[in-house]
């Protein structure tokens, strides 16, 4: 223990931008980074990351720098590094928020929506749901420590302080940004396609009885058949959740290769 604690005080510059990079990206993490959680228990919890990380390698770290604007410019870059990730892990967690927003304008109520405190925001009363529902589906299939394994894996393969931003990075940004929305997509489909469904039964019926008053009919009848879906998919949303997992670590992959120097 005190030739750990010796080796950081020896080496405060280089754990100082693996404490960067680590609580820049549980912070911006929508799993670590609830406002729920105050914030000296997140730097606890990154300062415990980022020591175990550097104990599992108690060898000297050294870096080369020319100065204090060079060090600062590598903590900058530390910093983006997890801002990056973070935001892929943010990214995937909001194709929930997308879906419940096309799936309430579906029911009828994209008027209600609920506060959200974590992101400042009112959001819609069904991703709100479908948001939980993944929250528990995440820590079920233990993702959170595969997220962490995930950033420890990165210190070997992107040491501190060799941190690049390659022009790729972008394209790699907007081609996560257009597959979490796709992904939205196909969450909300199912029941889009039953209240485009409903819509045309409804027609059938009013066409069949004028004198029938469609919005005393129309309104609850969707709200009905909304929640009937969302009682069905449930099952299925829980089981495609392995495949936004999945590809929400394939991406964060991808975000690192245009990091890599």
């Amino acid at each position: 223990m005190e030739q750990i604690i010796g080796a950081v005080t020896a080496n405060i510059d280089y754990f100082m931008l693996m404490f960067i990079r680590v609580s820049s990206l549980l912070m911006a993490s929508p799993i670590f980074g609830r406002k729920a959680l105050p914030n000296l228990v997140k730097i606890a919890f990154s300062l415990v990351v980022t020591y175990a990380v550097f104990a599992a390698k108690p060898e000297t770290h050294t870096i080369v720098y020319s100065g204090v604007i060079e060090y600062g410019l590598m903590c900058v870059k530390e910093l983006l590094f997890g801002l990056v990730l973070g935001y892929v892990t943010t990214l995937f967690f909001s194709v929930v928020q997308t879906a419940g927003q096309m799936i309430d304008m579906q029911m009828g109520f994209g008027m209600v929506n609920v506060f959200d405190v974590n992101s400042n925001i009112s959001v819609p009363v069904s991703g709100n749901l479908l948001n939980v529902v993944l929250l528990v589906a995440f820590f079920g299939v233990n993702g959170h420590l595969h997220l962490i394994r995930l950033l420890v894996g990165t210190f070997g393969s992107i040491p501190p302080g060799q941190v690049a931003l390659n022009p790729i990075i972008g394209m790699t940004a907007l081609e996560v940004f257009t597959l979490t929305f796709m992904l939205a997509v196909s969450v909300a489909l199912p029941l889009l396609a039953s209240g485009l469904l409903g819509e045309v039964a409804l027609g059938f019926i009013v066409r069949a009885i004028p004198q029938m008053n469609i919005f005393v009919v129309g309104i609850p009848l969707k709200i009905l058949l909304g929640f009937m879906m969302l009682l069905i998919i449930m099952p299925v949303f829980v089981s495609f959740s392995d495949v936004l997992f999945e590809r929400m670590f394939d991406s964060i992959n991808h975000m690192m290769a245009g990091l890599a120097p």
